[in-house]
């Protein structure tokens, strides 16, 4: 029978898994509530309030996701496709 070679590659050790958890989920969010903050078709407090509100719960959610998804490649395309929308909304609602 065949093992499975399970030894730790260079994307799934703890200094890249933290640094995925960390600053990338931190930017990802706080991109996230200035893109909400400009599409949400709410009233001018609750664009305030609602993104503030949420912030910790996206952030958590994005937090335990990187740590607990095995494979590294599916944090980095998960971050990245948010990081691009994200960015691409406020770019857009910028310009019109």
């Amino acid at each position: 029978m065949g093992t499975v070679d399970q030894s730790p590659t260079r994307f799934t050790k703890l200094p890249w898994r933290l640094m995925a958890a960390g600053p990338a989920a931190l930017v990802s969010t706080l991109l996230s509530m200035v893109a909400f903050g400009l599409y949400a078709p709410i009233g001018a407090v609750d664009k305030i309030i609602l993104p503030v509100l949420l912030f910790p719960v996206i952030y958590l959610g994005l937090f335990f996701f990187c740590m607990l998804q095995q494979k590294m490649n599916v944090v980095a395309l998960v971050l990245s496709s948010l990081l691009i929308a994200n960015v691409s909304i406020i770019v857009a609602m910028r310009l019109l």
